[in-house]
């Protein structure tokens, strides 16, 4: 008798997202360690309750509506850091280096995103950053 195989089916029926055994297995085979986005490597920061919260907190952050200020960006940090449990709440870092810097750190202390405020607006998470000026988001690789 042959095996059956039938694929595992997340989300909404206008954009399923689908893994397979095969891809599984390949995931467990693989000596190339997996990408985690950067609310997987966050989401245990915060309650279930407001997982939902901090994730358009985190939103917001990413892709800033024109005219963001840093009073703004502070306004949504402070928020993840009173959703966050007790003991991640001082890896959500701002006002850093004269009020124009924030940040979240990993359990090691290492930057996962930063955000700064110049003459533009720049995001910068794992190897890629963005900036936004004049209504224009331009992404860049931080390393080749």
């Amino acid at each position: 008798m042959s095996e059956v195989i039938m694929p595992f089916y997340v989300g909404s029926s206008c954009f399923p997202a689908c893994i397979s055994k095969q891809k599984i297995t390949d995931i467990l085979n693989s000596d190339i360690p997996l990408k985690m986005s950067l609310w997987d490597r966050i989401k245990e920061f915060f309650f279930t309750t407001h997982q939902a919260e901090a994730q358009d907190c985190l939103y917001r952050i990413c892709h800033p509506s024109a005219g963001t200020t840093p009073d703004d960006v502070r306004k949504l940090f402070e928020r993840l850091k009173e959703l966050a449990h007790p003991g991640y709440a001082d890896n959500i870092q701002s006002h850093r280096y004269g009020g124009k810097s924030f940040c979240i750190m990993d359990k090691n202390g290492d930057e996962l995103l930063s955000v700064s405020f110049a003459d533009d607006y720049t995001v910068t998470t794992g190897t890629r950053g963005a900036f936004f000026a004049d209504g224009t988001t331009r992404i860049y690789p931080l390393h080749s």
